[in-house]
Order: C-alpha cells, then sequence, then structure tokens
C-alpha cells in the first residue's frame, strides 16, 4: 500500500507532535512493506544534514521537504504523484493546501483520510473562526466521501457533529516508538513541558504550585520548558514572568527553552513528575513521552487520560486549582514505596497500550479497510 502524507512538518523537525507520530507510523508500516510518500514543509528542521538513507529510505519513507506555500503542493509532477498512491492522508484540517489536495484526490478516486488532531475542540475553533468554517462548510459538500481518525471518543464526537454523513471514523490514539529509559537520579522538580500557549494553561499551574506550602515549594522547584514562537505565545510568556515575579516565586520557578531527543528525555526522566494542565488536548504526546521514562503524571480532564488512573501511573483530576495542587500534593507525600511502584506502572502502562511495534496492526487493518 502507499500513502501519501501533505504536511506542514515531519520528523526530524519538533516543531509539532505529528512531526514524530507520524514518522513512528511510517517506520512501523515500512517495515511491513507499505510505502509512504511525505511531502512537508521545513518548518521545525534543524539547520544540520538530514541522512535521508537511514532516517526515511531504510523503512519505505520517500520525503520531500519543501520552501512552503500552497504553490510546492500543487507543483503539477507533485500532484501527479497522486496518481500513483492508495490513500492521501492529512494531519490538518486547516492547512492551506488541504482543500485543493483534497480536490484532487478525490477527482484522481484516492482515498481521504483526515486527522484533525485537536483542530475540531472549540478552544481550537475559536481562533480565526471565520476562515476555519469555511474549511469545514467546503469539506462538508464532499464528507460522504472522506474517512477520518481520532485520538479519543470526544474527538470522534466533534468529527461526527461537523461532518455526520463522513464515509468512516477511526479511534486510535498516538503510539510511540519506546525510547530505552534513562537511568538518571530523580530531581526534586515538577516539569511542565509543551508549547508555551494559552491553551496549555501554565498559569493555572503556577497558581497551583503557589497553593502548596512554602516548606515543599522550597524542596521542590517548578520547571516550565517550551517555545513560544507566535506573537500571542511570546505575549503570553511575559504573563507568565510577569504572574511568577507577582507571587514572588522567581526563586521557585525555573523557565527554560525547549529540549528535544535525548536532552527532552533526560528532562523527563530526572523530574519527580510532568503536569499538562491543558484545556483542550486531543491527545498530549509529552504524556506518553513522560510514561516512557516512569515518570508519573498528572494530566487535567481537559485531555482523554483517564487510563493513567486504571493504571495508578499519575493523576487525571478536574482543571482546577485545588485539584491540581492537591495531586501535586499527593505524589509528593508519597513514600517511597507507593512513588517507585507508581513510577513502575507509568512505564508498565506506555509499554503495553502505547508501543508502536505492538499495536501497528491497527492501522494497518484500519488503512485496508478504507480501500
Amino acid at each position: 500500500m502507499k500513502i501519501s502524507y501533505p504536511l506542514l512538518c515531519y520528523y526530524p523537525s519538533q516543531a509539532g507532535g505529528p512531526a514524530n507520530t507520524l514518522y513512528w507510523l511510517n517506520k512501523s508500516m515500512g517495515t511491513m512493506g507499505h510505502h509512504a510518500n511525505v511531502i512537508s514543509t521545513k518548518y521545525g528542521l534543524p539547520d544540520n544534514d538530514i541522512d535521508y538513507q537511514t532516517l526515511f529510505l531504510n523503512y519505505n519513507i520517500n520525503v520531500e521537504f519543501v520552501e512552503g506555500g500552497l504553490l510546492s503542493f500543487l507543483a503539477p509532477k507533485r500532484v501527479r504523484n497522486l496518481l500513483n498512491v492508495d490513500v492521501v492522508h492529512f494531519s490538518s484540517i486547516f492547512f492551506s493546501p488541504t482543500l485543493f489536495i483534497i480536490f484532487f484526490g478525490l477527482l484522481f478516486r484516492k482515498t481521504v483520510l483526515i486527522s484533525p488532531r485537536g483542530e475540531l475542540y472549540p478552544s481550537a475553533l475559536s481562533r480565526k473562526s471565520l476562515i476555519k468554517s469555511i474549511f469545514i462548510g467546503t469539506l462538508r459538500l464532499f464528507q460522504k466521501r472522506l474517512n477520518f481518525h481520532a485520538t479519543n471518543d470526544y474527538e470522534k464526537d466533534l468529527i461526527e457533529h461537523y461532518f455526520p454523513k463522513a464515509r468512516a471514523i477511526a479511534v486510535l490514539p498516538n503510539y510511540i516508538e519506546v525510547p530505552k529509559k534513562k537511568e538518571i537520579s530523580r530531581k526534586k522538580q515538577i516539569l511542565f513541558l509543551g508549547r508555551i500557549n494559552p491553551i496549555k494553561n501554565i498559569d493555572l499551574l503556577i497558581r497551583s504550585y503557589y497553593k502548596l506550602s512554602a516548606e515543599i515549594t522550597q524542596e521542590f522547584k517548578l520547571v516550565i520548558c517550551g517555545e513560544a514562537k507566535l506573537d500571542y505565545e511570546a505575549e503570553y510568556l511575559i504573563g507568565l514572568r510577569k504572574l511568577i515575579s507577582e507571587l514572588d516565586l522567581d526563586n521557585n520557578v525555573i523557565l527554560l527553552d525547549g529540549a528535544f531527543g535525548e536532552d527532552k528525555e533526560i528532562l523527563l526522566s530526572e523530574s519527580y513528575c510532568t503536569v499538562l494542565p491543558s484545556k483542550s488536548e486531543n491527545f498530549g504526546n509529552v504524556v506518553l513521552e513522560s510514561l516512557c521514562q516512569a515518570t508519573p503524571v498528572i494530566v487535567s480532564k481537559n485531555a482523554p487520560w483517564s487510563i493513567l488512573e486504571n493504571f495508578n501511573a499519575g493523576f487525571w483530576v478536574d482543571c482546577t486549582e485545588k485539584a491540581i495542587s492537591e495531586a501535586l500534593f499527593q505524589i509528593i507525600a508519597m513514600n517511597e514505596n507507593e512513588y517507585r511502584l507508581m513510577r513502575s506502572n507509568a512505564l508498565s502502562l506506555a509499554l503495553s497500550e502505547f508501543d508502536i511495534g505492538k499495536n501497528i496492526y491497527k492501522w494497518e487493518h484500519f488503512y485496508e479497510s478504507l480501500k
């Protein structure tokens, strides 16, 4: 089977979770004899040269990184390439080339699959709502020929709301190529890792941390690690700095730039717990990455992680200062045996439920069912 992926970013870019998720998917599908044809912008790519043979060609992945812009994706040779694939898989509804490539895909009678990846959540639709409503309205005209992938049941409900006549919808979580767990001593630090974006609710985490006793905040630092690339994200970061000063937490809260690759794995491994307090999250790859390092996680109920409590691998809590602060206290107050067990459960959860190697057959069956 040949699958085409028109994308904003792709591994080794770290500009978004799907860059890694799709790469792991493509690698595993490649080892089973399937072929991926990826065209992506250069957004987020590192400056160093890319080893195409080792990273891509060894796994039946053909990748072309383009400068970006609509015309790059609609060049005649790239449109003709659609004739040679079975499925065209999109990871964004609102990426500017999406509508045009869908049109050509349907014209050539190809199977079209869309993974909205949180774009239909109310908080996401509230930004640039007019343009997004035009995209959705246009896609609804073709919905009987469109297939969708959701990462959780709530996202499936949203897809059914906007595209009630869609051809098929499957719910599959993001899977990961599980890295080797780092054997690193734990530091007494609470970690947030992700985009510095209002939707991540980092200000709520800071206020939740502030509610802990002075003895705890002196012993356990709060580390906030991430990048603010967009203008409104930079403004949000300024607001966070101001909030930290107003709460007299300058000596307790550490702000770091984004961490990637092995540096990210080390940071996750050495942290006592990871917190994702988002207002809206269709999955939350950082939760899975944290579990892979046996680091317990506290996640707001705005993300689909109830399974944490089923496995005793962390806490799934209301998105309030009180609930997050209480969860932080519970983890910190655990005795050594309780904490060691939660760490072991975290890694077991990642290995048993989210390892791409053990679950790739689910994607293969889904792709095959669409033909």
